[in-house]
């Protein structure tokens, strides 16, 4: 089933992969193009509140997103909101020892600040519903590719702090896939900065099935979308 969803999510990270590459260029060589009435592209500035379900820490990971993003009007209340996101952080806080992919010494766990720090490529997809022109309830879906994965550890002594880290890539999947919800509050403009608030609730395991652990990601994330405005002109409001 998994290997299904992976074939799945390769194929439709591939093609975004490819057109938002050609979005980029477009958008830098003709701004105006793709800021009208139909088109809103700029850049997705994002907070992201990330925990793992395996993880029983109510603490969230706090880390900083940033992507692009291609908005497209089929109808005055109707928009297809896309993303790509080259650094979408998730994963963990407050590890315990039961938490950890490998063997660390009691001696080092007490005391420790532990991490999961996890970054993906991520493509979301979402159809948002807007009854007034200013604000937009969406749902859709997400898919994203593992960039890396690191287990972070910080201890205080009587030397300073002592930070170490391990890499944990080898130990998870190399593709996710999860449902998106969210709100979005558009401001006035020409064309207008956006808020988004999404919650990202995922479907398939982060882990390998060779690590025996079972854990989805969860991810409150808090968007700021700047449209790119080369060349931009006017355009016409909502009715």
């Amino acid at each position: 089933m998994f290997k299904r969803i992976a074939l799945i999510c390769f194929i439709l990270l591939i093609i975004g992969l490819q057109a938002m590459q050609a979005q980029i260029l477009i958008g830098l060589l003709f701004g105006e193009k793709l800021n009208n009435e139909k088109l809103e592209f700029g850049l997705n500035l994002s907070g992201n509140f990330s925990q793992l379900t395996d993880v029983q820490s109510e603490k969230y990971i706090r880390n900083f997103g940033m992507g692009l993003f291609l908005d497209y009007k089929m109808h005055p209340k109707w928009v297809v909101q896309t993303s790509f996101f080259f650094k979408a952080p998730k994963g963990a806080a407050n590890l315990e020892k039961d938490d950890l992919l490998f063997h660390v010494e009691d001696s080092l766990m007490g005391g420790v600040k532990a991490e999961r720090r996890i970054n993906y490529f991520d493509l979301p997809i979402m159809l948002s519903f807007r009854p007034k022109p200013f604000i937009g309830i969406a749902i859709g879906f997400n898919i994203g590719m593992l960039a890396m994965s690191e287990d972070y550890f910080e201890k205080e002594s009587n030397n300073g702090t002592l930070i170490f880290d391990r890499g944990t890539r080898d130990f998870l999947s190399l593709f996710e896939a999860g449902v998106n919800a969210g709100l979005t509050w558009h401001y006035n403009g020409d064309p207008g900065v956006q808020i988004r608030v999404n919650y990202l609730y995922g479907l398939t395991n982060v882990y390998k099935e060779s690590t025996g652990k079972e854990g989805f990601n969860r991810v409150i994330q808090l968007s700021v979308l700047v449209p790119i405005k080369f060349g931009v002109g006017s355009k016409k409001e909502d009715g």
